[in-house]
């Protein structure tokens, strides 16, 4: 059977392949503590036939009782991803939230949130977790939930929404939550033929208590917009792909809106049109590269920006700043010497 590719994500300038816990995999082969998974694609583990909780990228736990020499760095999955510590504690970090979570408390990521675990080391600790694929990697894809999935519709798009809306990443499981992930972890140690319609079961209690856990929460942001926040995270993006040569169309199609749609949500973040806000972008980054990238010609960092001529590049630059390019960088030439 051919393996799917796993997901590649961008972000600050860097590339992510969706996470596989090779620390974790390495760690097991090792057995330098007790830890198991069910898992498809690239995530270590058991293989999950096809017919097997379809939609589970994995589900796991690891029973650790000595501090350990590596973590699972800053990474992205395909799926919607719990995780919760049944003992001892964890470091978690996930949109400039750091917490070390102790029993009871569970880190919640989309696909869309870059997050860490153990930072910098595994400490000792019991953990159970699973990722769940919906076919979202942004969030207004739409949602495709798995058969063995058994809410309704109405509680799917509940989920959904307090999911997208949820801005902090970690909570307190209610009791029903903590016991069915319990129970998850017990049947994790046998065999998968036997027992994944029992986990099935389980997982859907921690997906309908999911709910009532996340409606609970003060924290969550009842004003975010699934839209609005694609089109919030795109625009963050495009500082690491100003260089392309982009268009209204192209913009809109990555957020998967139309170019007037996308036109009016842009201007209500920034109070700019979409072109307005990349050129001045732009504009900022290639001031950043004339007075720090002084081995660079204006021509390059010109070209680097995604300004289509240096001449265009020139005049924009001129209008923004007061001052045309080679000035700018002049000043900057000017204090370094002074400095020697």
């Amino acid at each position: 059977m051919k393996k799917s590719k796993p997901v590649i994500f961008y972000d600050s300038g860097e590339e992510y392949i969706a996470d596989s816990c090779l620390p974790f995999k390495q760690a097991m082969a090792d057995k330098t503590f007790e830890g198991s998974a069910w898992s498809r694609g690239q995530y270590p583990g058991i293989s999950l036939k096809k017919s097997q909780l379809p939609g589970i990228r994995s589900v796991g736990y690891w029973n650790i009782t000595q501090k350990q020499d590596w973590y699972l760095v800053p990474h992205y999955n395909e799926g919607i991803e719990l995780t919760i510590v049944l003992a001892g504690s964890l470091a978690f970090e996930s949109n400039g939230v750091s917490e070390v979570l102790t029993r009871g408390r569970v880190a919640l990521s989309s696909p869309w949130q870059k997050h860490a675990l153990g930072k910098p080391a595994i400490s000792a600790s019991k953990i159970a977790f699973f990722i769940l694929d919906v076919n979202v990697r942004r969030p207004n894809s739409e949602w495709l939930w798995p058969d063995w999935v058994l809410l309704n519709q109405q509680e799917k798009k509940q989920l959904q929404n307090l999911i997208i809306r949820n801005s902090f990443p970690v909570f307190t499981a209610n009791a029903d939550f903590l016991y069915s992930f319990e129970r998850v972890y017990e049947l994790l140690e046998e065999n998968p033929d036997k027992n994944s319609g029992k986990t099935s079961m389980y997982l859907n209690l921690i997906l309908s208590s999911l709910i009532e856990n996340l409606k609970g929460k003060p924290q969550t942001d009842a004003t975010l917009n699934d839209t609005y926040l694609t089109v919030k995270l795109f625009l963050a993006g495009l500082k690491d792909h100003v260089e392309h040569n982009w268009n209204l169309e192209e913009m809109a199609a990555k957020c998967g809106i139309s170019r007037s749609h996308l036109s009016v949500i842009c201007n209500d973040l920034s109070n700019k049109s979409p072109m307005m806000f990349l050129n001045e972008l732009r504009l900022k980054l290639a001031a950043q590269d004339l007075e720090h990238k002084l081995d660079h010609s204006i021509t390059d960092i010109c070209f680097d920006c995604g300004f289509g001529s240096s001449q265009y590049f020139s005049r924009r630059f001129s209008e923004h700043f007061g001052m045309s390019p080679r000035a700018y960088r002049k000043q900057f030439i000017l204090s370094a010497q002074d400095k020697v």
